[in-house]
């Protein structure tokens, strides 16, 4: 067949396109009028049979006309022998005579007087004029002038949640089927006559919906919609391509594109408000979902804030007064945020409380150095004090080892001297603690005992633990070197102040414990917690040392293997010789917080075998008998870890460590 006799595929597309659509625009006011009548608005429609029934016989036109165009028209895009048209044209002005004529019935009703109604008859009549209209230009279509925004809006019983709508289309009669269908549904809307319209006004002010065409002059419907999901702005608005190109292949490309949906004209009433609807619901829960994944990271935010210091009480207020489990999140978490700034600050409170201690005594100590050795020189046996006789190669201003220059003797203990001294090979103060020979001498076991405690003592790495480096030989006499702690023992803290604050014990206490758990965590007890093996450094850092007595606990029973502590601070079960845990250490440090807080020990008697019978048989004191400044909390948890019995001290360090945090 010659190609000027068949029609295009694309012009197919462009008749059939020009041929619904006053079929959308009759259909679309058709239905409108109908359900005025139906629903008995007060309109005056309602009651007058003499314009509900030529409307009702429009749908049943409007519907053959459809298939007519259809038969004749595929949707698929297949050229058309022209000489089929002639067969269309007759059959579609036959039908086009029946319209008008069913128009012109309705347009003699009483209710047609209405200036509403009217107008919508006059719409429909006009439309009915392109009904055999094969001109093939849709912007040839005349136009019906009437202010769309002014029509009333008429009420309808199941209307959805109110929403923003811009109706994209070239053909006024279209736009004003659409506005008024979105209006009775209750929406807001906006309209334009193309593309470039519809970019700039989306750019000004945001939209719920958009509802596009595709055939229109200056930016066609496949380019707005690229363009509007390639924005920012608008590419979470949902778009419904509405066309009378009903091909499968305009609709898989616009959803390809971006489009929410496709709605081919005439479109049918209830099928536009469900896919708006769907459409609309769908956002609402898009934008609900993107606003809760903001909040959450405003939450997220908040935490990060918290964690480095800076958070500002009340900043999550709009999210707390949400109903949801994410306002419920942000109360508690505020509150929870509170409730922590408040205890660091108690904290740091506590911190300068103890470092005004260690300032003072610091103050009253003429040269300014402490001891950070197991004990003061006072503790020493004196007949085995001075082991840096001439002959001793660890003596302030040599060299040991070719390695450490000795500066100062730091401290004195029962096993040696303490000294501070500088690694010349990698810089920085060490402490190097002296081994007295005498005792080596008498024990050659004994420097096998040493290797095992330094080989427990770096098993735990801790802020609060006196790390211990290595041990070494010079001149035949053994030593072993540690991290120096410039500052001062709490020995001699207690020597110098008598007591301390119970704020200053509140974070004395708290480090001590993390320490120990730090060691019970490696399965190491220290079996000699007191005050001469704690150092305070100058700003406040307690470090515990001398773990020369612990031992692993064995991988039998769980319990430690025996060993002497120092009477005062020993638990019932090391007095007795029996196997011990970490629980003894708990019994230690309560000890030691108690002298802390009252000057005293726990349990004193003149002797010592008057003292163990005290331990073994006495209650545990309350160390707010001895000072009134002791909380009953405070007390009470120094009494539960003095318990005789291990099962009735709390279960660890690390229970302990939040317990004091939390006291005031």
């Amino acid at each position: 067949m010659p190609t000027d006799e068949v029609l295009s595929a694309e012009s197919v597309a462009e008749l059939r396109h020009e041929l619904r659509t006053p079929v959308n625009v009759i259909t679309g006011y058709s239905e409108m009028l109908l359900e005025d009548a139906a629903s008995g608005n007060g309109t005056g429609v309602d009651g007058d049979a003499q314009l509900a029934e030529p409307l009702s016989f429009l749908g049943d036109e409007m519907r053959e006309i459809l298939r007519l165009i259809s038969a004749t028209l595929p949707s698929s895009a297949t050229p058309v022998p022209r000489a089929s048209l002639d067969g269309l044209r007759v059959a579609l002005t036959a039908r086009q005579t029946r319209v008008l004529a069913l128009l012109a019935q309705a347009s003699a009703a009483p209710s047609a007087q209405q200036p509403d109604v009217a107008d919508d008859l006059r719409r429909m009549t006009t439309a009915a004029g392109r009904l055999a209209d094969f001109s093939g230009h849709a912007s040839e279509m005349s136009s019906i002038a009437a202010d769309i925004a002014a029509t009333p809006v008429r009420a309808r019983a199941d209307a959805i949640a109110p929403a923003s709508v811009l109706v994209v289309d070239d053909i006024e009669d279209n736009r004003a089927v659409l506005s008024r269908r979105l209006e009775r549904l209750g929406h807001r809307v906006a309209c334009v006559e193309n593309g470039a319209e519809a970019l700039a006004r989306s750019a000004a002010e945001p939209f719920d919906l958009i509802l596009l065409d595709v055939m229109m002059p200056v930016l066609d419907g496949f380019s707005t919609l690229l363009q509007l999901k390639a924005r920012p702005s608008t590419c979470d608005v949902p778009v419904i391509m509405i066309s009378a190109l009903d091909d499968m292949s305009s609709t898989a490309r616009c959803i390809a594109q971006g489009a929410e949906d496709y709605l081919a004209k005439p479109f049918d009433a209830l099928l536009l408000q469900a896919r708006v609807g769907a459409s609309l619901e769908r956002k609402r829960l898009r934008d609900r979902e993107q606003d809760f994944l903001t909040q959450t990271m405003r939450v997220v935010d908040a935490a990060r804030a918290v964690e480095e210091g800076c958070y500002d009480s009340g900043v999550l207020g709009e999210i707390g007064r949400r109903s949801d489990e994410l306002g419920r999140l942000a109360r508690v978490f505020d509150g929870m945020a509170a409730e922590v700034a408040a205890r660091e600050e108690r904290l740091q409170q506590q911190l300068r409380d103890l470092r005004y201690e260690i300032d003072t005594v610091r103050a009253a100590t003429m040269t300014g150095t402490y001891p950070i050795a197991v004990a003061p020189a006072s503790h020493t046996d004196a007949s085995h004090s001075d082991t840096s006789g001439p002959d001793t190669p660890l003596q302030v201003g040599r060299r040991v080892g070719g390695r450490y220059q000795i500066f100062e003797v730091a401290g004195e203990g029962g096993m040696g001297r303490v000294f501070r001294a500088t690694d010349l090979e990698l810089g920085g103060d060490v402490a190097i603690k002296s081994l007295r020979q005498d005792v080596l001498d008498n024990d050659p076991a004994l420097l096998e005992w040493l290797k095992s405690e330094i080989r427990l003592s770096r098993r735990i790495t801790h802020p609060n633990v006196v790390r211990t480096h290595d041990y070494g030989e010079a001149d035949g006499f053994t030593f072993i070197t540690m991290e120096y702690v410039p500052g001062v023992s709490l020995r001699g803290m207690l020597e110098a102040r008598g007591r301390l604050t119970p704020s200053a014990c509140l974070s004395l206490g708290a480090q001590l414990f993390r320490a120990l758990q730090a060691a019970h965590d490696q399965g190491v007890v220290h079996r000699d917690v007191k005050p001469d093996n704690v150092l305070l450094s100058t700003t406040g850092v307690l470090k515990v040392m001398d773990f020369g007595i612990a031992r692993l606990l064995d991988g039998g029973d769980g319990a430690a293997e025996d060993g002497a502590g120092t009477l005062g601070y020993m638990a019932p079960e090391q007095l007795l010789d029996e196997p011990v845990d970490s629980r003894a250490d708990l019994y230690a440090a309560g000890a030691l917080l108690f002298e802390c807080l009252t000057g005293r020990l726990p349990y004193e008697a003149p002797t010592a075998m008057s003292l163990i019978p005290r331990i073994l048989t006495g209650p545990p004191p309350q160390a707010s008998e001895w000072n009134a400044d002791v909380s009953p909390a405070f007390s009470a948890l120094l009494a539960s870890l003095l318990a005789a019995d291990p099962a009735d001290r709390p279960a660890s360090a690390r229970h302990v460590e939040v317990a004091l945090e939390g006291l005031h």
